[in-house]
């Protein structure tokens, strides 16, 4: 994955709401970590905003060969209950309520 080339690790990838700021290296490192997460191809949901959360779960199910379906947490709750009826996702990932955790497994 090109986050990982050394001519970019020390660069700014992210600014996050807070202010906080990422770097390639940085955004590398968590997207290698979540991705221990997958064990197989399947498809995952993942709720959230532009977040670093998001954007980390979704770069690692691509570098997993997962297929990710990313979805509005303002996605309405029937469209999002028949969405999962029609597809059956191994996984749902949501934010969690308290900033900064990371996700939450919805279900599995």
């Amino acid at each position: 994955m090109f986050l990982s080339e050394d001519n970019n690790a020390n660069n700014l990838a992210l600014i996050e709401s807070n202010g906080n700021e990422i770097t390639y290296s940085e955004l590398y490192k968590n997207i290698s970590n979540f991705s221990s997460f997958f064990s197989e191809r399947h498809l995952i949901f993942i709720i959230g905003e532009s977040e670093l959360a998001v954007i980390v779960s979704y770069f690692s199910a691509i570098e997993s060969n997962v297929v990710p379906l990313l979805l509005s947490s303002k996605i309405n709750k029937n469209l999002l209950s028949n969405l999962i009826d029609l597809y059956s996702p191994k996984y749902i990932f949501q934010k969690e309520s308290h900033p900064y955790k990371g996700f939450k497994e919805l279900s599995s």
